[in-house]
């Protein structure tokens, strides 16, 4: 099983002692794992998947556009969305996290990118209209 290390540690291996850094991926088996657990020192990778998706989901939560709105405004935009929303998809299934973490980052960049070009057009509109005496 494949775990996600949270503190840099090192451990006795059959090929000697071996340095673990924070961050990195191991594969152990589930007894071995057990004890590492305890220590607070490696979790289950499906656990920081899922933390990951719960952080991307609250940043996600801020913006105030939906995909909707996007595909509406700039289909091209929610189509590059789309894919790498598929990305991280495929990144979690290969048990991927930089892949995972990274194709999180790229969505949340590219909803700001969107979320700067709609406001942008809709203070444009205004502008006109108020120029034209229609909105106040």
């Amino acid at each position: 099983m494949k775990y996600s290390t949270l503190k840099s540690f090192s451990i006795q291996t059959i090929l000697g002692r071996r340095d673990v850094w924070a961050g990195q991926v191991i594969r152990l088996p589930e007894d071995k794992a057990k004890s590492l657990i305890s220590a607070g020192l490696i979790e289950p990778l499906k656990q920081t998947f899922e933390k990951l998706f719960h952080e991307h989901c609250q940043r996600m939560g801020k913006f105030s556009l939906t995909m909707n709105e996007i595909k509406q405004e700039d289909p091209t935009l929610y189509e590059k969305i789309r894919q790498v929303v598929k990305g991280i998809d495929r990144a979690w299934l290969a048990e991927d996290l930089a892949g995972v973490k990274g194709a999180m980052a790229e969505v949340e960049r590219l909803y700001g990118l969107a979320e700067d070009e709609i406001n942008t057009i809709i203070e444009s509109v205004k502008r006109e209209l108020q120029q034209s005496g229609c909105y106040s």
